[in-house]
């Protein structure tokens, strides 16, 4: 008996020995994740795949406005004509369109760059992030526009 009371004094005092050895670094708390949403807007073109930017007589923008069950419309003005459609998202796969548009006459680079813009947006397939919050709808032929959250 007196064995067993001496080896549990021993180990208690051996665990109290090495709690003394653990170490108390906090380690650093993981940086939130970045939540990215389309939703809200407007939203800026900033440039196309092939290096295009908007003309500086041009505004585009688009806003994406949240729905339940197939309901979230997506609406803007594609640099002449205002447009409006449906949009889903599933983690990184987009789908916009299609587009319904007004027809109104453009200046060409006007009517030029909606129609690229419309282009990409009806063939989305994908949504990516840059880090520094840019969005970036690519089509499944690897052509893709590039948005900017518009100032407040």
């Amino acid at each position: 008996m007196k064995t067993n009371l001496k080896l549990l004094l021993i180990a208690g005092i051996a665990l109290t020995s090495l709690s003394g050895c653990a170490t108390d670094h906090k380690t650093a708390a993981a940086a939130p994740a970045v939540h990215h949403s389309l939703e809200g807007g407007p939203w800026k073109v900033v440039s196309f795949d092939d290096g295009s930017t908007v003309p500086a007589n041009v505004t585009a923008e688009i806003t994406f406005e949240p729905g339940d069950h197939g309901t979230s419309k997506v609406f803007g003005n594609g640099g002449c004509n205002r447009f409006s459609g449906g949009w889903s998202q599933k983690g990184s796969t987009i789908k916009i369109g299609p587009l319904a548009s007004t027809m109104m006459a453009c200046e060409p680079d006007s009517s030029a760059f909606e129609s690229k813009f419309h282009a990409v947006l009806n063939a989305a397939s994908k949504l990516s992030w840059d880090a520094d919050g840019t969005a970036k709808i690519s089509t499944a032929d690897g052509k893709w526009v590039k948005l900017r959250r518009a100032a407040s």
